[in-house]
């Protein structure tokens, strides 16, 4: 196989990653909602369930609705993150997540660069009790595997 070849095919295999961390975020989301729909108001939790998710995955709302929902329900979404420490299956879906991406990060810089934000979504999700240290860094294969079934599991 040559040079040019390993390189699509890496790069192939990294989208592929990518897509599926994106997966596991709507399975995540989709389970939230489904939580929250009979706890709270219909529009509060699909909000708290984006907003929710977003903090798991260490991102921001792109819609100026989820940035002032988050910014006017704090508490609540802490209160949630909170009570995710229970939650193991999703614990270790996200934790296998951000550690890939990180993997996926570090691997494919370029030599003398480093991304000093590398580590710090996992590294926030393990301040708010949610990562879980046992969970392994799969192979890129199984990885896509998981996601899917995550998804699959939370329609």
């Amino acid at each position: 196989m040559g040079l040019f070849s390993k390189l699509f095919k890496r790069k192939n295999v990294f989208q592929k990653i990518d897509e599926s961390i994106d997966i596991i975020k709507h399975g995540v989301y989709l389970r939230l909602l489904s939580k929250y729909n009979a706890k709270y108001d219909f529009g509060l939790d699909g909000l708290l369930a984006a907003a929710v998710t977003n903090e798991m995955f260490s991102e921001f709302s792109s819609s100026v609705e989820g940035k002032e929902f988050q910014a006017t329900h704090r508490d609540l979404i802490d209160k949630e993150l909170y009570l995710l420490k229970s939650e193991e299956e999703i614990k270790n879906i996200i934790s296998s997540a951000l550690r890939i991406r990180m993997k996926i990060i570090y691997e494919t810089q370029t030599s003398g660069s480093y991304d000093k934000d590398l580590g710090k979504p996992y590294a926030k999700l393990r301040s708010l009790g949610l990562a879980d240290h046992d969970a392994e860094i799969p192979t890129p294969e199984k990885f896509i595997s998981m996601a899917e079934k995550f998804f699959k599991s939370s329609q």
